[in-house]
């Protein structure tokens, strides 16, 4: 664990706390074997979850060699598993897999026994899909009898999304708002116990045991991205250390990171540290993710035999560290799993599965370098895996494959309603002007597309103001369904990795999710036509920066489909030679509109207030105007 403070006297009493509840919940309680299991459990949660792959090796072993000595007939490895099988309710159209297994196992464990969890893991290890899962899981509305049974309340999800903004105010605020509404629904809990006592003459004592448990709900405070408010300069989950241990205002705690936090933090909660999965789980998880729902046989058999190919595919790319043109992860599990989902989805399409389908989706989400990058790193995989040897000429592959094909068809495929959610675009480029060349080549329309600068003026920089104004104009290109482009935002992309990571809540046939602004997450609406396109350096996003603050986190990329637009890929495009002096000086313009706006908003007062409003549109107006003649002119 590299830090032994990890562990401390905190794990003795959470440790007695859940054999507490592990042995109330056997089946056969009492017997010699109830015990042992509850034992094993109550240790697995506290420690086992914890390690990585081989460490949990040398803990099954350590733990079998105590057992042997008992002489019962008891396996760890089933008593785990069964326990896993035994609570679980998956929903189809999720791949059953361990990582996921473990995340859903040991966030119900948390929250029924309200011990605080944090689940620790890589990119597109599951962890929001088990969130949501759990929630779907123990609403009052979608739970499950078994869940009921073993003494599961109903549980409320308060959700915070964690950003660089974060402060301790805001997340005592958030625990204080989940505190008190947790003692109104014990209040009203003890308000329907007592209406049901004076009612027991005339109705049946099955009837208000049943109105009892509907109303016996308890709150949990979701805390997402916690690993970016550990960057904060505010240093705000220090105020956890307080939280965490107050008895008296105890609710439940899930939160979710990409890496681990300090020991001070990490000792008042359970771990769970989600493991790597093995070559045969990959193999696994792509296998249910294209057998799902397959009703034409024929394709289901091919298919199944292109899930080999490109597991096999996807572990020579991340393996093959000698002629990657990366030092770190640029690709992960988000970019394997959704070749799986677009593979199947192209296929279910055309009703066939051809070798450009299959070629199609690995350039698709195995894209991003540039065009030597492909051709030495990328194409000797597509021979290998794709081609049986034969590649054909790189001229041959671009022209069917080009960058603005891909993404001319990742934003068509936005209007079929029967698509899974394909991840949306960033554009990596050498040129801060490249992005034009959306428009010239007729992918992007300006009634329906809306363009967002970021300012680099210091009072935009820090200004809530102006973060509010931008992400206004995110929410209004989300709710209307347009193609919405952003440049020169990093203060903004902490509070749209919720919008990125498309686990939406479905509420009446409508899609919505959260954004953080400044430290509150609110839910909007989100069309089924949205589609986002992030515009970032080469420099940025290849980490080649000397200053690191500057590089794109990894986390942050894997959310995309990451096309690099190459000059050599588009020289049927003419691009004026003046365009980047107009470029600069739209946006220029355009960021001095801003900022005289938010200044102006930021002096209102209430005599004048409808007038600065007018003010403001006209603002807007106008910049948008100054965009529209730009693009025309060029």
């Amino acid at each position: 664990l590299k830090d032994r403070s990890v562990c401390s006297l905190r794990d003795v009493r959470r440790a007695n706390m859940l054999f507490s509840w592990f042995f109330g919940n056997r089946e056969e309680k009492g017997s010699r074997l109830s015990i042992l299991e509850a034992v094993i459990l109550s240790l697995a949660q506290c420690y086992y979850y914890r390690l990585n792959q081989q460490q949990r090796a040398d803990y099954n072993k350590l733990i079998s060699k105590h057992i042997s000595t008992l002489q019962i007939d008891i396996d760890f490895d089933r008593v785990i598993n069964m326990e896993l099988q035994r609570t679980l309710d998956i929903p189809p159209g999720i791949a059953k897999n361990r990582a996921f297994s473990e995340n859903l196992f040991v966030m119900m464990v948390g929250l029924a026994t309200k011990t605080p969890t944090i689940v620790v893991g890589r990119p597109g290890s599951s962890k929001t899909l088990a969130m949501a899962t759990v929630q779907s899981n123990l609403s009052s509305s979608s739970k499950n009898k078994r869940l009921t049974e073993l003494g599961f309340e109903d549980f409320f999800v308060m959700s915070f999304q964690c950003s660089k903004l974060t402060t301790a105010d805001l997340i005592q605020k958030r625990w204080d708002n989940a505190v008190a509404f947790q003692e109104k629904l014990k209040r009203a809990a003890t308000n329907g116990r007592e209406s049901d006592e004076k009612e027991e003459k005339t109705v049946s004592s099955n009837v208000s045991g049943e109105m009892a448990t509907k109303v016996n709900r308890s709150v949990v405070l979701w805390l997402d991205e916690v690993g970016l408010a550990e960057q904060s300069p505010h240093r705000p989950l220090k105020v956890l250390h307080k939280l965490l241990e107050e008895e008296d205002r105890k609710i439940g705690f899930i939160g979710l990171s990409n890496w681990r936090l300090d020991a001070a933090k990490m000792n008042r909660m359970v771990l769970h540290q989600v493991t790597q999965p093995s070559d045969d789980e990959l193999l696994k998880t792509a296998e249910a993710i294209i057998g799902e729902n397959s009703g034409n046989n024929n394709l289901h058999q091919e298919l199944s035999v292109a899930v080999l190919k490109i597991t096999q595919l996807y572990q020579n790319i991340m393996k093959d560290k000698q002629t990657s043109p990366f030092d770190f992860d640029f690709y992960g599990y988000r970019d394997f799993y959704s070749l799986a989902s677009s593979l199947k989805y192209s296929c279910n399409v055309h009703n066939e599965l051809t070798n450009d389908l299959l070629v199609e989706a690995v350039i698709r989400n195995f894209g991003g370098m540039t065009q030597q990058q492909t051709e030495s790193f990328l194409f000797p995989k597509l021979a290998r895996f794709c081609y049986g040897g034969a590649l054909p000429k790189s001229e041959i592959i671009w022209n069917k494959f080009s960058p603005l094909h891909l993404i001319r068809n990742n934003i068509e495929q936005t209007r079929d309603s029967q698509r899974p959610d394909m991840r949306n675009i960033m554009l990596i480029t050498e040129s801060p002007v490249m992005w034009k060349i959306l428009f010239d080549s007729g992918i992007a329309a300006m009634e329906s597309t809306e363009v967002i600068f970021g300012s680099k003026f210091s009072g935009d920089a820090h200004s809530t103001i102006y973060l509010y104004r931008t992400i206004e104009r995110v929410r209004n290109a989300m709710s209307n369904g347009k193609l919405c482009i952003l440049l020169k935002l990093e203060q903004l992309y902490d509070s749209l990795y919720d919008v990125l990571n498309q686990r939406y809540q479905a509420v009446d046939g409508q899609k919505f999710c959260r954004i953080c602004i400044g430290g509150e997450s609110i839910r909007c609406r989100i069309a089924k036509t949205f589609r986002c396109i992030v515009v970032v350096s080469r420099e940025e996003a290849f980490h080649e920066c000397k200053n690191s603050d500057l590089h794109t986190p990894v986390a942050f990329l894997s959310r995309f489909e990451k096309f690099f637009l190459d000059p050599n890929l588009m020289e049927q495009f003419s691009f004026d030679p003046l365009w980047k002096l107009k470029f600069d000086k739209y946006t220029y313009i355009s960021l001095l509109m801003n900022e005289v706006a938010a200044s102006k908003t930021h002096d209102r007062d209430e005599s004048n207030e409808k007038k600065q409003e007018d003010n403001t549109d006209e603002i807007e107006q106008a910049s948008q105007k100054c965009f529209q003649l730009l693009l025309q002119n060029t």
